[in-house]
């Protein structure tokens, strides 16, 4: 089991920085420019000794901003099944107590 990690604010801003991003990128902008990075910097294309090393920072950026985004659209989901659950119990109480 993967323990969850705390994602700061700090983390984040590194994270895009890395990986030349704007504040709002989107998940598709996120792994495009993880690609690209990928590209330049995998140790099967680039022989540095620093390479390994920035290729490490990068899947550490990607998986940061990845499940940070993962999170968010979580969220997002569970704030809206509440509110259509709400809503459900609203409208049953309504017809209840009018029938």
């Amino acid at each position: 089991m993967t323990k969850k990690r705390r994602i700061t604010q700090e983390a984040l801003d590194e994270a895009r920085e890395l990986l030349n991003l704007p504040k709002k990128a989107t998940m598709e902008q996120i792994k495009e420019a993880y690609r690209l990075m990928a590209l330049r910097y995998h140790p099967d294309k680039c022989r540095s000794p620093k390479c390994e090393e920035m290729m490490r920072r990068i899947n550490e950026a990607y998986e940061i901003l990845m499940e940070f985004c993962r999170s968010y659209l979580y969220s997002f989901e569970i704030d809206n099944m509440a509110r259509e659950e709400d809503w459900e119990e609203w409208l049953e109480r309504f017809y209840q107590d009018y029938i």
